[in-house]
């Protein structure tokens, strides 16, 4: 779950967020109306927390907000020294890997190859090798756009990045072929 508020209820968003951390995926505070000391954000250093906040805030005092994100950078350090990581729990349990899943997958697949096919057909690519390519081209575009986010936000391990980019990569290249002979 998020924690979200502005104005009191931003405070209480960095108030809440920081006595409760364990229940709390992030923190997001607009303008928070929070006269405490900023040492309480110390009890969500392993929390995601955003702060907004306008210099021309008539109601809330900007300086107070800068000595809590003040304090938050402090806390930087420990952060870095971890441990960090995402994991996924189902709280009711999964199969570790459920024919839903796969069928899911490959339907998806068969879904990205169509759409490349799609967008082949309104080029005036002639030839084999041309239109491979440019099916191969869409191919690595589809495996980048996922792939590099997960690794530059999530910490994906880039050896796992590299594989399942060029599965995906792969995928293209055959259907490609398959396609355009």
């Amino acid at each position: 779950m998020y924690l979200i508020g502005q104005s009191m209820g931003g405070g209480g968003t960095l108030y809440i967020g920081s006595k409760y951390a364990e229940i709390w995926a992030a923190l997001a505070a607009m303008a928070p109306a929070i006269y405490i000391s900023p040492d309480t954000i110390a009890g969500a250093q392993k929390l995601p927390v955003m702060v907004v906040q306008g210099d021309a805030d008539m109601s809330v005092d900007p300086n107070v907000t800068r000595k809590w994100v003040a304090k938050m950078k402090d806390l930087v350090p420990a952060m870095k020294a971890g441990p960090v990581g995402i994991m996924v729990i189902h709280p009711e349990g999964a199969e570790p890997i459920a024919p839903r899943q796969l069928i899911t997958e490959l339907v998806t697949n068969i879904i990205q190859v169509l759409l490349a096919v799609i967008l082949l057909g309104h080029t005036t690519l002639i030839g084999f090798v041309a239109r491979w390519r440019f099916i191969t081209i869409a191919g690595i575009l589809a495996a980048i756009s996922t792939n590099i986010s997960y690794w530059n936000w999530y910490g994906y391990p880039g050896n796992y990045t590299v594989s399942y980019m060029c599965t995906i990569a792969m995928g293209f290249v055959f259907a490609g072929l398959c396609h355009c002979y």
